[in-house]
Order: structure tokens, then sequence, then C-alpha cells
């Protein structure tokens, strides 16, 4: 039972915080320090805890995702045809090409994520990287950037989104956040920059849980803890779907400076933890 509720608990921070700006790895670095593990094949339960939150934005933005697969195969005919020119694409075609250059990035966030994971099992560091985040998201909500339509955002606006992204290899930094910074910041309406954020989490997250079982095949086990760990996905799940329909609700209404102020409590909190749990121990 107890099994089961820490599972569920894991699940509904990891669907929360995979999609608000407040660090997904972060979260669940810090309560794997405090808490520990929860029981079960630790590679399997984060692996279908990340399938979870993928479901959760795929049934949100199940028609975009469509209009992309379509965007993809008309992109490729215009490619071997000789007719492609990005100012000549539909808005589909045109939102198809600026999330692909927007990836191409990860390639290299990827690469580089295996030197920065020891970070994850120091809470002090995590804080740390949690007040830098916050930081971020103050002095991105002070810079004043002229708004721009969809049709005048530019390829290479949407290539040096995808950098921002790299910051969130870092246990702490959200990527979320990041993408959102980096749109705003190139003149993304707020709106676009959530939606732009969430789509392109999808293959993010394809593209890491495919990394996972390249890497770590043999050490993913269905075993009799099965129903723990569906436990957690779903929580995860329901948890995500809440997190999208709540960023989508404040991007329209407020700022964000209310997660800029979660991150500077949190990484005050992680610190101060670990300060006190090196003297009690």
């Amino acid at each position: 039972m107890i099994v089961c509720l820490k599972s569920i608990f894991y699940g509904i921070i990891q669907g929360l915080t995979e999609f608000l700006p407040v660090s997904s790895s972060g979260h669940l670095a810090v309560f794997q320090n405090i808490f520990g593990s929860v029981g079960v094949p630790e590679v399997t339960f984060t692996l279908l805890l990340h399938v979870g939150t993928l479901a959760a934005v795929l049934l949100v933005y199940y028609k975009d995702v469509i209009d992309l697969i379509k965007s993809f195969f008309s992109v490729v005919k215009k490619l071997f045809t000789g007719k492609f020119g990005f100012s000549s694409l539909n808005d589909g075609e045109k939102f198809f090409c600026l999330l692909f250059l927007a990836l191409i990035p990860l390639v290299i966030g990827a690469l580089l994520e295996n030197t920065v994971e020891f970070l994850s099992g120091y809470t002090f560091a995590v804080g740390i990287l949690w007040l830098i985040n916050g930081i971020i998201f103050i002095l991105s909500e002070k810079a004043v950037v002229r708004q721009k339509e969809f049709d005048s955002i530019k390829p290479m606006d949407a290539f040096r989104v995808g950098f921002f992204q790299l910051f969130a290899i870092l246990p702490g930094i959200s990527r979320s956040g990041m993408t959102i910074t980096g749109g705003v910041l190139h003149g993304f309406k707020r709106e676009f920059a959530v939606k732009f954020s969430f789509i392109l989490s999808i293959p993010a997250i394809l593209g890491s849980t495919l990394i996972t079982l390249l890497k770590d095949w043999d050490a993913i086990s269905f075993d009799s803890s099965l129903g723990v760990i569906l436990a957690g996905v779903a929580a995860s799940f329901v948890s995500g779907l809440l997190a999208i329909k709540l960023l989508q609700y404040i991007s329209q209404k407020h700022n964000f400076k209310v997660f800029a102020y979660y991150c500077f409590a949190a990484g005050l909190i992680a610190i101060g933890y670990d300060i006190i749990a090196a003297f009690v121990l």
C-alpha cells in the first residue's frame, strides 16, 4: 500500500512539473534524495511516467498533431518536387518547420546530459539551479519585446528558441520554462509560446524515451510491481492534463512571476534541507 501511494505521489509530481515551468527532473531528484525510490524497477518506472505525460499532451493537442503529420508529408513532397520555400508554406507547414528547427539543438542536449546527471544526487545543487530558474523568469518578465504575428516568426527564431532547452539538462531548470522564455524573448505571443513548448515536448519526450530504451534495455523489467507502476502512470497522466490546462489559463490571464516565486521558495527549502541534513547526519 505504501509503495503504491509513493508511486502515485511521484506520478503526480512528474505530471505537474513536466509541464509547469518548475522542472520535473529537479522535483523528482529532490524527492528521491529525501524519500528514496519507489521500490520498483526504477528505469521502467521513470520511462512509463514519461509515457503518462506524453499521453496527456497528445490528448490535449491531438488535432495539432494530426495536422503536423499531414504537414510533414506535404513538406517532404515540396522538398522533392523543388517547390519548397518557407514564405510560400501554409500555416501548418510553417509550424512543422519551426518545430523541426527547434528540435535540432536537442541533439546537443542528448550528448551532454550524461555529463551533468550526477547533479541530481545533490539536493543543494538542485536548490541553486531552482533559484537560477526563478531569476531567469523574473528577468524575462521585465524584458520588453515586440510581439510578432505567426507569419512574422522566422525560422532562425525557432532555431534559437531550441537552444534555450539546453539549459534544461540541468536538474532544477525547466524545459518548458526555458522554451516559453525563449519564445517570449523572440517575440512569440505568450499563448503561442506555451503551445509551442507543449507540442515541442512530444518529440522531446519520445526522443528521451527512445534513448532510455536503447541505453538501458536490460534494466527494463515488468515484474509483479507492474500494477504499482501503472498507478503512478495514471497519476502522471491526470496531473499532466491539469498542468497543461492550468498553464494555458495562466498564459492568457497572468504573467509567470508566480512560478519564479515558487522556484525561489523550493530552492531555499532544498538548500536549507541539505545544510540541516549535513549537520544532523
